[in-house]
C-alpha cells in the first residue's frame, strides 16, 4: 500500500481530495516526500509477500508425470531419484516444509 492518506490508500494516477482541495492525478509523482506528508499522504512500505512454494511445487509435480509416463510406455521402473523427488514435491504440496528439490536428470 504505496501512499496513504487518512488511512486509505491513493491509487496511482487517480485525483484525490483532502479538506476543500482537490489534487491533480500526477501529485503523488511530482511532490516530494516532504510537501506529500504537509498534507498528511505519507508512503506506507508494503509488507513483503512470503515466497509461494506451493506453485512451484505443483508444477514441477505435474511436468515430472511425463517421466513417469515415459517409464511406463518403455516398461522401465520409475527410477529411485525421480520416486523420491515427487514424494518431496507431494510433501511440499501437502503442507510439508521441506526445501523445492532439484530436478533430475531423465534416466
Amino acid at each position: 500500500m504505496p501512499f496513504v492518506l487518512d488511512g486509505q490508500t491513493l491509487p496511482p494516477g487517480q485525483p484525490f481530495t483532502t479538506g476543500d482541495v482537490q489534487y491533480p492525478a500526477n501529485v503523488l509523482d511530482l511532490w516530494t516526500a516532504e510537501e506529500l506528508a504537509e498534507i498528511g499522504v505519507v508512503w506506507v512500505e508494503p509488507e513483503p509477500q512470503p515466497f509461494d512454494r506451493l506453485g512451484p511445487a505443483k508444477s514441477a509435480l505435474a511436468a515430472s508425470d511425463i517421466t513417469v509416463l515415459r517409464c511406463f510406455e518403455q516398461g522401465q521402473t520409475v527410477p529411485p531419484e525421480w520416486v523420491a523427488y515427487r514424494e518431496i514435491l507431494r510433501a511440499i504440496v501437502s503442507g510439508g516444509d521441506n526445501p523445492q528439490p532439484t530436478r533430475p536428470d531423465w534416466p
